[in-house]
C-alpha cells in the first residue's frame, strides 16, 4: 500500500509545482507520453494493493484502480486550473491519463487469461 500512496503523493506534487521547478526535459520529451506512463504505474500499484492487500477479486480491483486513476487525473486537472498560476488544465492530459490506465488494465486482464484464468472459448 505504501508504494501506491507514495506514487499518488509524488504525482500530486509533480503536477502542482511550478513549471520552472521541473527539469528542462520532460519524460521522453513528450508530455502526454509521460501522463500515460504515470497513470499506467498508478493503476498497476493501486491494482496490486486492492488485489493482494485488500483481497479483492480481479475484476473489482481492476475496476476500482481504473476509476480511481480517472477521477484522480480529473481532480489534478481541476486543481491545476483552480490553484496554480503556472499550470493549466488540459483535457488532452485526461485523455493521455486514461489511455495509460486503460493499457494497464488491458495488460493485467490479458496476463490473467494467460495464467489459466478464463479461456477464450468462454
Amino acid at each position: 500500500m505504501w508504494a501506491a500512496v507514495a506514487w499518488t503523493v509524488l504525482l500530486t506534487v509533480l503536477c502542482l509545482i511550478k513549471l520552472e521547478a521541473l527539469p528542462a526535459k520532460s519524460v521522453m520529451g513528450h508530455d502526454k507520453v509521460g501522463h500515460g506512463i504515470f497513470h499506467f504505474a498508478f493503476v498497476l500499484l493501486w491494482f496490486l494493493n486492492f488485489r493482494f492487500r485488500c483481497n479483492w477479486s480481479l475484476g473489482k480491483a481492476l475496476c476500482y484502480s481504473f476509476v480511481f486513476s480517472l477521477l484522480y487525473g480529473i481532480a489534478i486537472e481541476l486543481m491545476q486550473y483552480t490553484f496554480t498560476d503556472t499550470r493549466k488544465a488540459d483535457v488532452w492530459d485526461v485523455v493521455a491519463n486514461s489511455t495509460g490506465a486503460s493499457l494497464c488494465v488491458l495488460l493485467l486482464w490479458m496476463t490473467r487469461r494467460r495464467k489459466g484464468g478464463r479461456t477464450a472459448s468462454r
